[in-house]
């Protein structure tokens, strides 16, 4: 699992054959819109290589369901966005409720929680809204950057932010 990398996850574990989308993005029922925003920046830079090689854009359709539309996280594949005091999803997986969690101010985490059902999570939270979004904005910009299962970001500019892959 350690060698996974984040842009694989989103082109294979969450795409079926033919660039078909097979998982949720999820946002907290009562988070800030900034974490929509993220997921819509996550959601209009998705990609897949279909079987010619080519890029083709991922058809990104009625995919999004808020926290209290998840009964269970690990039945299915899911992007959860936003901070664990605003999203229930991001709270169960992590056990708490704690907005910054771990974080100090600048900076934000992506991380891939597998499950035993086969299906996996992928979990986008900053220090604060505008570092989820951030983190949201270096997946959608800096996919050949990726690499691990839990990155963490430091900066506030995606294009020039710091990726630090974190231990397993």
């Amino acid at each position: 699992w350690c060698d996974i990398l984040i842009i694989k996850f989103t082109q294979s574990i969450l795409l079926l054959l033919g660039g078909e989308f097979n998982s949720y993005f999820v946002v907290g029922e009562n988070s800030p819109s900034i974490d929509s925003l993220a997921m819509v920046d996550i959601a209009v830079n998705m990609q897949y290589t279909n079987n010619d090689g080519e890029i083709e854009q991922v058809e990104v359709v009625d995919v999004t369901k808020l926290d209290n539309e998840i009964n269970d996280y690990t039945a299915q594949n899911l992007i959860s966005v936003g901070m664990p005091c605003d999203n229930s999803v991001t709270a169960d997986i992590l056990n708490t409720t704690e907005c910054e969690f771990g974080l100090s101010e600048n900076q934000a985490l992506i991380e891939l929680s597998f499950h035993d059902t086969g299906y996996t999570t992928m979990i986008v939270r900053g220090y604060d809204s505008n570092m989820t979004r951030l983190a949201a904005q270096v997946i959608a910009n800096r996919t050949n950057d990726l690499e691990g299962r839990k990155i963490l970001i430091s900066g506030t500019e995606y294009e020039t932010a710091n990726l630090t892959v974190l231990g397993e």
